[in-house]
């Protein structure tokens, strides 16, 4: 599961108004808090966050992070230069694919009911696996079918 600029808050109050219907709302879907009294809700799967060095949410991502550290839940988190814009998700892209077609790579290994979404992954990672690739070749590579074989 990746977060990148993840729009994470720590209280209901810090919200941008509309985000949430009321404070019950928020605290059902509190996922920093959930990282606090749950932290095994997120321990079963890999986990990246990154953000920019100047996004506006990371007092919510630091605290979302160090709460699953505290907890012993890995989590792989990376921070660059840039905010909550498009201009940084742009920049990271290709590190998108990439990581996400290397864990639903993953799934090829046969399917439980914990890793059932792994069927529809499985086709999902090939094609970004190919797109990765050719991004990183600079080539126009068919990806499309390679979905198909």
């Amino acid at each position: 599961m990746g977060g990148h600029s993840p729009a994470l808050w720590q209280t209901g109050g810090e919200t941008a108004q509309g985000a949430f219907d009321d404070a019950a709302d928020f605290s059902r879907h509190d996922v920093t808090g959930t990282a606090r009294e749950n932290p095994s809700a997120f321990a079963r799967q890999p986990l990246w966050l990154d953000a920019g060095t100047s996004d506006p949410f990371d007092p919510g991502d630091r605290a979302f992070v160090a709460a699953l550290r505290a907890a012993g839940v890995r989590i792989r988190v990376t921070r660059s230069a840039g905010g909550h814009e498009r201009g940084y998700w742009d920049r990271h892209w290709r590190d998108y694919l990439g990581w996400y077609a290397a864990r639903l790579e993953r799934c090829r290994g046969g399917l439980t009911r914990e890793t059932n979404v792994c069927a529809a992954g499985t086709a999902v990672a090939t094609l970004a696996r190919c797109r990765y690739v050719a991004a990183r070749r600079a080539s126009a590579e068919r990806c499309e079918d390679v979905t198909r074989a």
